[in-house]
C-alpha cells in the first residue's frame, strides 16, 4: 500500500483519499503545517490561560475558610446569642419571680 492514510467504513471496506484529508480547497492538501502551526499556537494560549487559572485557584485554596471554622464560628455566634438570653432570662427571673416568691406565705 501507498502512504496515503486511510480509513475503513462500517462494512470494512478501505477508503482511500477520504475528504477531510484534502484541506481547505484553497491550500489543498499541503496544508497540514499551517494547520498544524495554528494548533501549536493555540495550545500556547491554552497553557497560558491554564496557568492564571491554577494560580487563581491556589489563592483561592489559601483563603478559603474550612468546615471547622465555620462549625466553630457557629458554636461561638450561638454562645453568644445564646449566653445573653440566658442572662436575659435570669435578670428577668431575679426581677421579677424573685419577689412574688419572697411574697408568697411560707
Amino acid at each position: 500500500m501507498s502512504g496515503a492514510p486511510f480509513i475503513e467504513d462500517s462494512s470494512g471496506r478501505v477508503i482511500s483519499g477520504h475528504p477531510s484529508w484534502k484541506g481547505n480547497s484553497s491550500g489543498g492538501g499541503g496544508d497540514m503545517d499551517g494547520r498544524l502551526r495554528a494548533l501549536e499556537s493555540g495550545m500556547t494560549d491554552v497553557k497560558v490561560s491554564l496557568g492564571k487559572i491554577e494560580t487563581r485557584l491556589d489563592h483561592i485554596e489559601k483563603n478559603m475558610v474550612t468546615k471547622g471554622q465555620i462549625a466553630l464560628w457557629a458554636l461561638f455566634g450561638l454562645l453568644a446569642v445564646g449566653g445573653s438570653t440566658v442572662g436575659g432570662i435570669w435578670w428577668m427571673v431575679q426581677q421579677y419571680l424573685a419577689p412574688i416568691l419572697k411574697s408568697l406565705p411560707s
